[in-house]
């Protein structure tokens, strides 16, 4: 006898969940070992946990790789899309030890913000791609800022650059791959207010901006044989 639509559509489900279960163990597996070859520049960090207030971290989409990579002093939370795709992301960021929130702007985003609004007032710092999950690219929106305004927690924006980077040029946030063994460098900014509004947004946006030419800046100057730092 033939299984049910209902049964098969569920068995089927089930397997494609189990296979990006599995994925996201190899990949998280790939992407600690590649990132153990990088020499990690610090500009104004490594971030630190502060004791008495949570931190916001905010920055540009497709940069995530070099930043989720470092090991966190602490819970840190991340909005991760309902996408299939995200559900693959999802298993990566889980296996690095992140706390993941599924949710994004533009589906399932009130309950994502509020799911990351008490994560932070639960305990754990926070990490946020402002201008994901489908861009535009390097326009921020404003779910950092709510989810800082919301939870009393500061926002620190942070950006990082390697010296030799494969960027994927298809990929709408031209994701940056830091090749084995290079520099990279990673910014970490002050701490600072800003007005959960579309002008906050942009003065966020800015702010990242800055951190992100201090990286660029830095791995370009860094003493190595590697060549240019990519951009």
């Amino acid at each position: 006898m033939a299984p049910a639509p209902e049964a098969a559509a569920l068995a089927g489900f089930t397997r494609r969940s189990r296979l990006r279960q599995l994925c996201g163990v190899v990949i998280s597996w790939l992407v600690r070992g590649w990132a153990r070859t990088w020499r990690i520049r610090w500009i104004d960090g490594p971030p630190t946990r502060d004791s008495a207030r949570r931190t916001v971290y905010a920055f540009w989409h497709g940069q995530q790789m070099a930043l989720v990579a470092r090991r966190y002093p602490g819970p840190l939370a991340t909005l991760v899309s309902l996408s299939r795709d995200g559900e693959l992301q999802a298993s990566v960021m889980h296996r690095l030890g992140l706390v993941v929130v599924r949710g994004s702007s533009s589906r399932g985003g009130a309950k994502g913000l509020y799911a990351m609004i008490r994560a932070v007032r639960d305990g754990a710092d926070a990490a946020f791609a402002v201008d994901g999950p489908r861009g535009p690219l390097y326009s921020a929106k404003r779910g950092a800022l709510v989810v800082a305004e919301r939870a009393r927690a500061r926002l620190v924006p942070v950006a990082c650059a390697a010296r030799r980077t494969w960027v994927l040029q298809r990929a709408w946030d031209r994701f940056e791959i830091p090749l084995p063994f290079t520099t990279v460098a990673i910014a970490v900014g002050h701490a600072r207010r800003f007005e959960a509004s579309e002008q906050g947004a942009v003065e966020l946006g800015e702010a990242i901006q800055r951190e992100r030419t201090r990286a660029l800046e830095a791995c370009q100057h860094a003493r190595s044989s590697e060549g240019r730092c990519d951009g």
